[in-house]
């Protein structure tokens, strides 16, 4: 797993890159899932889902499980833009639940 620091200087920087991307706009490829991290702390668990979801062709899920299950809801956003899909992803709780979950289990 990757440690990331989060420093005074790495925060100006996503900082100002987020200002920019707000007041240009950003291109993001067709087809590429992306997921705002809006939990905290959860930045690796992110990165999991990132690669998986790009990938998605190439794994097979076999039964549903949380995480399939939850990507599997992302199908029918998964085309909309970035700012449409992540309206509706802050606001639903059940990656968090996912993740207290998984927690809990370990």
């Amino acid at each position: 797993m990757l440690l990331f620091p989060v420093t005074e200087k790495y925060e100006k920087f996503r900082m100002k890159e987020e200002e920019t991307i707000k007041a240009k706009g950003q291109e993001v490829k067709s087809g590429v899932y992306f997921m705002k991290q809006t939990i905290s702390n959860a930045c690796g668990t992110i990165g999991l889902i990132h690669a998986i979801a790009n990938n998605r062709d190439k794994i097979d899920f076999g039964k549903p499980f949380g995480l399939s299950q939850r990507l599997g809801r992302s199908v029918a956003t998964f085309y909309l833009p970035t700012e449409k899909y992540l309206q509706g992803t802050e606001n639903d709780s059940s990656l968090k639940k996912f993740l207290d979950e998984s927690v809990a289990m370990n």
